[in-house]
């Protein structure tokens, strides 16, 4: 009886994966008049600024006398540096990829989890490297 259920229990997980069990298909392709594209837009798409990335606001308001505005900023793999008009103190972090970015003459390489700071009044260029970088930024002006 002892030597029964070890037996049974190195059995158990080789008698599956014989020629003889019985797997289950692959689905069938979709019907070509079932594969139409869809129509359907992004709420909030990504759109090319003036001679910088793509970008779109995530959130605005405006609470006790500051501004706030969260923007999300997508460089591409082929772009070359980029310039980024920042419009208030601004905190960035880095969502995803690598790059580069210059504040003033200053130069820094970025990856994903990293988080930098620009003044009002900064210059800013961004650059991806490898695919593309993607950044979200939290910016803060006082109110007019």
């Amino acid at each position: 009886m002892h030597l029964v259920v070890p037996v049974a229990l190195l059995a158990m997980p080789v008698s599956g994966c014989g020629e003889g069990s019985r797997g289950v298909a692959l689905l069938p392709p979709a019907p070509s008049e079932r594969m139409a594209i869809s129509e359907s837009q992004p709420e909030n798409p990504f759109v090319q600024m003036e001679g910088g990335p793509l970008a779109r606001s995530s959130f605005a308001a405006i609470v006790s006398g500051y501004a706030i505005e969260v923007r999300d900023f997508l460089v591409g793999p082929a772009q070359k540096a980029v310039s980024v008009n920042v419009n208030g103190a601004t905190v960035f972090e880095v969502r995803d990829g690598m790059g580069a970015v210059t504040i003033g003459d200053k130069t820094a390489a970025v990856s994903m989890g990293a988080t930098f700071t620009v003044s009002e009044g900064e210059k800013l260029r961004i650059e991806a490297s490898g695919g593309p970088l993607i950044l979200r930024a939290h910016t803060f002006k006082a109110a007019p």
